[in-house]
């Protein structure tokens, strides 16, 4: 499926009165098997689509989490590496030519992010998935921060969290945001890349991130 299909896609939560706009890369899982697996698919819980059902914003507690572009970038950027269910990726430069270091790799799907972020959930702008076909901002009810999930789970829905990822960072991860902070025109062209994602996230959450 096209990432323009998913456009408006959500979980609502019946019994809840919840819907979570899932974005990838932002603890989407954890929530996910926090608040709605292992619930009755279709009595309790259902995926839903905001643009195609609209209502369901003025009837359910919408909320979504929101994550440093960067850091959220670097956890998509190798997920789609590694993924082999994406045909899409295959003929893409950074992906099929050869490089010399992971990090002429990552400099070649920067450029290719330069062209349409939004090609693959795993990089496109967080903003894209709470927007409406006019891409304005759709009703969202509560911002979370990445960092507050735990938290905010456990005050909206009394549930302490399972099968949350507390594995640290792994090393080319680490090496990745290295060679970002010290050359300042990759970290730049990624601010421009996703300038409307840390505008909203100064917007909505400030500087929790």
């Amino acid at each position: 499926m096209k990432l323009e299909e998913y456009k408006g896609r959500c979980l609502v939560h019946f019994q809840k009165k919840v819907c979570f706009l899932k974005i990838d890369k932002c603890a989407g899982t954890t929530v996910f098997h926090n608040l709605f697996k292992g619930h009755n698919h279709g009595k309790t819980w259902r995926w839903d689509n905001y643009i195609q059902n609209p209502s369901i914003l003025n009837d359910n507690y919408v909320f979504c989490i929101l994550r440093d572009p960067v850091e959220r970038l670097i956890s998509g950027y190798f997920e789609i590496l590694k993924r082999t269910d994406w045909p899409e990726t295959f003929e893409k430069d950074f992906y099929k030519n050869s490089f010399k270091s992971n990090e002429h790799r990552f400099v070649e799907f920067v450029k290719d992010l330069e062209i349409d972020p939004d090609w693959n959930g795993h990089c496109a702008r967080q903003k894209w998935f709470i927007t409406d076909e006019q891409n304005e901002i759709i009703k969202v009810d509560d911002f979370w921060s990445i960092q507050d999930v735990t938290e905010k789970m456990k005050e909206k829905f009394d549930l302490q969290i399972v099968n949350k990822n507390t594995n640290t960072r792994p090393i080319e991860a680490q090496n990745l945001i290295h060679f970002i902070n010290i050359y300042p025109n990759i970290k730049n062209k990624l601010k421009q890349i996703y300038r409307e994602d840390y505008e909203l996230i100064k917007e909505k959450i400030g500087d929790k991130l």
